[in-house]
């Protein structure tokens, strides 16, 4: 009887063992994913920030555009005044 109880008390040793262990690789997988976790994290951030970087660099570029274009309109008007005054000048020299 004696002999019987001692096995299953080694039994029940090693079961708690095999138990220990496995909580521990689990312990470890989990920190590992949690690290995983935390680094895509901080990808994802920096990947947020850069596009957010990117977006204010087009709104500036489009801001500039804009004004490049209302300037343009403008251009032609300017150059046909001018060169008006420039004939109206020259004109009222000579007569």
């Amino acid at each position: 009887m004696l002999q019987n109880e001692a096995l299953a008390e080694k039994m029940q040793y090693a079961e708690l063992e095999n138990t220990r262990a496995e909580t521990l690789k689990t312990n470890a997988e989990t920190e590992e994913v949690k690290a995983k976790t935390e680094k895509l994290s901080v990808d994802i951030r920096t990947q947020l920030a850069e596009m957010r970087k990117m977006d204010a660099e087009m709104r500036k570029m489009n801001a500039d555009a804009a004004k490049a274009m209302a300037e343009t309109k403008w251009y032609p008007l300017a150059i046909g005044s001018g060169a008006t005054l420039a004939i109206v000048a020259i004109v009222k020299l000579f007569l």
